[in-house]
């Protein structure tokens, strides 16, 4: 007998469908045990979507923000630009940055 395989969304379906019947299960056994507030099927789906499942490091560490002084320093070391355009489209040169 050969092995019926599934579409990708029917196997996710039935991954959900067990994810709950856990829960119920869990619940069932939480109230048998005498605990007073059982795990409804939202909370234990919101407690299984917090959990990260890609536990892999940043492919590149954050940007360090500059502090205002850096920022000075490098706008006017003309580090940005020395030719702009105003929002009407008028050329704006700075003279000031020029070496």
């Amino acid at each position: 007998m050969s092995r019926v395989r599934y579409p990708e969304s029917i196997r996710c379906i039935a991954l959900v469908f067990w994810h709950i019947s856990v829960a119920f299960r869990i619940a069932k056994r939480l109230q048998n045990n005498g605990v007073s507030r059982a795990l409804n099927t939202a909370d234990r789906y919101a407690q299984i979507r917090a959990i990260p499942r890609i536990r892999e490091p940043a492919l590149f560490a954050p940007l360090r923000i500059p502090t205002e002084l850096e920022l000075q320093a490098r706008w006017f070391a003309g580090d940005f630009g020395k030719r702009f355009v105003s929002i009407a489209g008028d050329k704006i040169d700075i003279v000031q940055f020029d070496s």
